[in-house]
């Protein structure tokens, strides 16, 4: 590819890659100073990579002589003829990346305990949030499993698949796996309550765990989803409220009190991934194949809509410190985006996966947000140093360091 081809650049001066070959930092006689961000391709003639602008820089008023980045690609230092040193930071807030070709993955949680939990194939890969390693022994249960959700309060996890549903405490077993062929699970946040999805059909079961090892299954069953796939599920309201999204582009509010249910269309029919509740509990909020966004009363009014992401809306999560107004979102165009959710105002990407994100999600102190994508790369990033950031969308900040004599190369 030709980087930036129509944009008149002037003879290179320098370049640096990053360790990890993603980030790209070019600079040209005329004080043109820019990152891009390669994104891998694989296809039939092998690896390629796509190159997409990031963010541009300034500051240096001659021309740049030398580029270096730090080891881990945190930093670059551009190096001047007017013996001005910069450094900036590239990837400021990433407390970790942690990429491993086994983690075909698809959903991940954070635990109350420090950790976070992520669903790869036939075990729950468990990580320490400190150090971001990998624990040597992960869950497994019989089957594939799609989703897992956890009850820090409760200190329970729930792992559900295509040959049952399992909950686990300290990574032992509370149970038997309870017979199903699952593709999504909740676990209400104040409640102890289970409700998880089926993967073709539409059905939904409820359980009451009081005694997480004796889940005692609801009566009466909320009422089928359509005929498919139960794509995600939450509890609103103290668990009183059951809410879920279909394959067939449908949102279904089910009151447990009453045993009726609400089924309304999405306005766009498009295949919906994703659903959660406001932190006041009072509005649904839906992601679907269309990459939009749509806030919706219980009642089944669409309030309003804005288009997020470029490809599907995978994941959806509001900041649980409530009073922040966060919303992020996870799509399959490889961004995670923040969203200021009452005004729709969007306040920045983070980007660093290269492939579609299938999850998000933040620990219950708001402090950890972690993305996850297909090709098994998983970032941690501390919330309040990126909100912090009014150049969000950039993610760059410059540090000035200067010297007398002017000096025509560097090295790390």
């Amino acid at each position: 590819a030709v980087l930036g081809a129509e944009a008149q650049w002037a003879a290179p001066s320098a370049l640096a890659f990053s360790a990890d070959s993603r980030i790209l930092a070019v600079t040209d006689a005329a004080r043109r100073f820019e990152l891009w961000e390669l994104t891998e391709l694989r296809d039939d003639d092998g690896l390629s990579y796509q190159p997409e602008p990031y963010t541009s820089l300034s500051g240096h008023t001659a021309q740049v002589e030398s580029l270096g980045f730090a080891g881990d690609g945190s930093t670059l230092v551009a190096l001047g003829g007017d013996g001005q040193i910069s450094a900036w930071r590239v990837r400021a807030g990433l407390r970790h990346s942690i990429q491993d070709p086994w983690l075909i993955s698809l959903r991940l949680a954070f635990a109350g305990d420090g950790r976070l939990l992520i669903t790869s194939d036939y075990v729950l890969a468990d990580f320490d949030l400190n150090t971001g390693l990998r624990e040597s022994s992960p869950i497994s249960q019989p089957g594939t499993i799609r989703d897992v959700a956890a009850n820090g309060a409760l200190t329970v996890v729930a792992t559900a698949g295509s040959r049952g549903l399992s909950l686990w405490r300290s990574n032992q077993s509370l149970g038997e796996t309870l017979e199903g062929n699952f593709f999504c699970v909740a676990i209400a946040p104040t409640k102890p309550m289970l409700a998880a999805g089926d993967d073709e059909g539409g059905v939904i079961r409820v359980w009451e765990i009081g005694d997480p090892s004796k889940p005692i299954e609801v009566e009466p069953q909320p009422p089928a989803h359509g005929a498919e796939r139960v794509t995600d599920i939450a509890f609103a309201r103290e668990g009183e409220l059951v809410v879920s999204t279909s394959q067939n582009g449908t949102v279904q509010v089910w009151d447990r009190a009453s045993g009726r249910a609400r089924v309304f269309p999405d306005e766009g029919g498009a295949l919906l991934y994703c659903v959660t509740l406001s932190p006041d509990q009072g509005r649904i909020v839906t992601g679907g194949a269309d990459g939009m966004f749509r806030v919706w009363s219980y009642g089944g009014r669409m309030e309003r809509a804005w288009k997020a992401h470029s490809s599907p809306g995978r994941s959806l999560r509001f900041d649980p410190r409530g009073d922040r107004d966060i919303l992020v979102s996870g799509g399959a165009d490889g961004r995670v985006a923040l969203w200021r959710f009452e005004s729709s105002e969007h306040l920045g990407t983070l980007r660093w996966h290269g492939d579609a994100v299938t999850d998000i999600d933040i620990d219950p102190s708001g402090t950890n947000l972690a993305s996850l994508s297909t090709n098994g790369r998983v970032n941690i990033w501390d919330i309040d140093h990126v909100l912090s950031r009014p150049d969000l969308a950039a993610y760059a900040a410059a540090e000035w360091l200067e010297f007398d004599e002017h000096s025509y190369d560097l090295h790390w």
